[in-house]
């Protein structure tokens, strides 16, 4: 008699295929271009970025900006541990006061840029913007015009950021973005109409955030 309870070699194998189904894909490997960035590789636009001994970052500002100095601008991957929010809060130039750390993609300047972000508090998650204004490169010039918030044809819903070790990867091909948050895929769907035309190197953001990171870029 078989005893109760007990699954057969099929019924096991089975179950561990199930098992891994539901389990989230990891990020993709960092290819052979790929390039992680010291304090020395980044342009910081705005606030400041502080070198660690490790090689990684500090941002402890409330407003930081930066890009990375060569790159394709349409990969990046940024390594972080969410600390929680800066002392001093200060606004964005529409006036609201947001919470996030993300990156930036094809970066011309200022007034031209695609954004992945991963918010948290109230209504945080991954969000995804593009910023045009043809004609301006300057954020005095252009301020908080030219906003278009992209809404996913695919993903999962992502939980807003918490403190802790995170990981976000974008990649922009083909007139398609995928963002993944933490090895799930978070965020897919054409971006061609923003892009078309647009070259810049990848970078950072943050807003009232305090991390300590490691960017990296595909230099392609």
């Amino acid at each position: 008699m078989k005893e109760r309870g007990r699954l057969g070699p099929l019924a096991l194998a089975l179950a561990g295929v199930a098992s891994l189904a539901c389990e989230p894909r990891p990020a993709a490997a960092p290819g052979p271009t790929t390039r992680h960035l010291s304090r020395q590789d980044l342009a910081v636009t705005r606030g400041d970025v502080t070198a660690r001994a490790d090689g990684r970052v500090d941002v402890h500002e409330p407003t930081v900006r930066a890009v990375a100095r060569g790159g394709s601008g349409a990969v990046a991957a940024l390594r972080f541990t969410y600390l929680g929010p800066t002392a001093a809060r200060a606004p964005l130039s529409s006036g609201e006061v947001r919470t996030q750390v993300g990156l930036k993609l094809l970066a011309r300047d200022g007034c031209n840029v695609i954004y992945a972000m991963w918010r948290a508090g109230p209504g945080g998650g991954i969000h995804v913007q593009a910023k045009r204004n043809p004609g301006r490169s300057l954020s005095l010039e252009c301020g908080a015009e030219g906003y278009a918030t992209l809404r996913p044809e695919a993903g999962a819903p992502i939980p807003p950021l918490e403190v802790g070790d995170h990981e976000l990867r974008a990649r922009i091909e083909g007139g398609r973005l995928r963002v993944e948050a933490d090895g799930v895929v978070a965020w897919e769907g054409s971006v061609e109409p923003f892009v078309r035309g647009l070259r810049g190197p990848a970078g950072l953001r943050s807003d009232n955030a305090r991390f300590v990171a490691d960017l990296a870029i595909d230099e392609r």
